[in-house]
């Protein structure tokens, strides 16, 4: 009754490949997105859970996952994986965040016209090399400290985009005011005698060819209107008139859209 049975059980194991965890870091930019790509392998026909812990106590969840990050400093960063019927792997990689360039300018002057439209740029960012500037008119330079010319009156973002040797970027923007001038000039007298000199009289001025309306208007001294145009290259001859003073009236939309009524006296020699 005592002795070793010849009786055998069988087991049966299952064996299931293990995953291998694996991921890339891109990023590594002071105040920018740094992004974990998942490369892990996972055997054929299974699925896999992934954790993220971010060196820093945050956690993310997901196949990839991004941080910001707002202190230089190296950082453990752990992506652990699990399958569906409970096989894990584990890898930990360190992010090693640096800091970014800090970009700036300064200019000058600090207002700019249509009398005087040039601004000059002043670089002052800090670790930084290459520079890209966008002039918020459709135009950039790639210069240091460039000097710039607006063509029309308005605001402007200009932007500073700078990277240094690590490839981080800092941006800033600053705004500009371009001003409008409204420079007119109208002659007190003129002499039409065709000798070539101040035959015709009308207004002249900066940029009339961008007003949005015009009207230029003469009146005799009893309040007739003897000449009227629209057109600001049409002077008025005046030779079949008698010498004597007669009013003149201009109404015009400037080009940021103002109206403007100016009137005054001009005498016709002869």
């Amino acid at each position: 009754m005592y002795g070793c049975s010849n009786n055998s059980n069988s087991i049966f194991v299952n064996s299931y490949p293990k995953p291998i965890s694996n991921f890339t870091i891109d990023g590594l930019c002071l105040g920018s997105p740094t992004y974990f790509m998942n490369q892990s392998t996972i055997p054929l026909g299974q699925t896999a859970s992934s954790i993220w812990y971010l060196g820093n106590g945050a956690v993310s969840y997901g196949d990839s996952a991004s941080y910001t990050y707002n202190q230089i400093g190296n950082y453990p960063v752990t992506l652990n994986i699990q399958t569906a019927i409970g096989c894990k792997d584990s890898l930990t990689q360190i992010a090693s965040i640096i800091g970014s360039p800090e970009a700036d300018f300064t200019y000058n002057p600090f207002m700019i016209s249509t009398l005087k439209p040039e601004i000059n740029f002043t670089n002052t960012s800090l670790n930084a090399t290459p520079f890209m500037w966008d002039f918020g008119d459709s135009t950039s330079s790639t210069q240091s400290d460039p000097s710039h010319i607006y063509d029309d009156p308005g605001i402007y973002n200009v932007m500073l985009i700078v990277e240094d040797v690590n490839a981080c970027i800092d941006s800033i923007t600053k705004q500009i005011i371009m001003y409008y001038d409204f420079v007119l000039h109208v002659p007190t007298a003129f002499t039409p005698n065709n000798d070539g000199d101040n035959d015709t009289f009308g207004p002249s001025g900066l940029r009339m060819e961008k007003y949005q309306s015009y009207e230029f208007q003469i009146f005799n001294q009893w309040g007739e209107r003897i000449f009227e145009t629209t057109d600001i290259k049409e002077w008025w001859a005046g030779a079949d008139f008698p010498a004597e003073v007669y009013n003149w009236v201009l109404i015009i939309t400037d080009e940021l859209g103002k109206v403007r009524k100016e009137n005054g006296l001009v005498t016709l020699i002869k």
